[in-house]
């Protein structure tokens, strides 16, 4: 057996006669390309988690501004309410008073 056959790789007689065959990768070569995969799948995880904790803050942010807007709109139709009120009192009032000027007039 090989150097290249013990260490994990491959040679020629993998393959047959007149075929190419991978170079022979040692233990340290897939340690390397090992470690840049696990980092790769971090920084997708990392990406990941991030653009989760993005979506989440931005759904909240979202939420909230939908919450001031109703907020407002529920305080405008509470001020519209109490200026028809207010619209209504003045009106009767000043109704009230020129019936009651007519009376004393009579």
């Amino acid at each position: 057996m090989s150097k290249s056959e013990k260490e994990g790789g491959w040679n020629r007689n993998h393959v047959g006669e007149g075929g190419w065959a991978q170079a022979p990768m040692f233990e340290s070569e897939k340690k390397k390309r090992e470690k840049r995969t696990c980092r790769m799948v971090e920084e997708e995880e990392g990406t990941a988690i991030s653009n989760f904790k993005s979506e989440v803050k931005r759904e909240s942010r979202m939420k909230e501004l939908r919450q001031r807007e109703r907020e407002k709109e529920r305080k405008l139709r509470s001020f519209k309410t109490l200026e028809n009120l207010l619209h209504l009192l003045i009106c009767s009032s000043s109704c009230s008073i020129s019936i009651g000027i007519r009376v004393l007039h009579s």
